[in-house]
């Protein structure tokens, strides 16, 4: 995606730079964990309880 102006640009490294506060219900990152791969997911799935 290319920005047309430097004032788009700036406001979107402003956007990157904003804290996130994560809600209290969600859990740790799992991003970059094999066993939640689509492919992993379909192997063995995921059981609740």
């Amino acid at each position: 995606m290319l920005l047309s102006t430097v004032s788009e640009r700036l406001e979107r490294i402003k956007i990157q730079e904003e804290a996130f506060f994560k809600p209290d219900w969600l859990g740790i990152e799992v991003t970059g964990e094999k066993r939640y791969y689509n492919a992993m997911l379909l192997k063995n799935h995921y059981k609740v309880g």
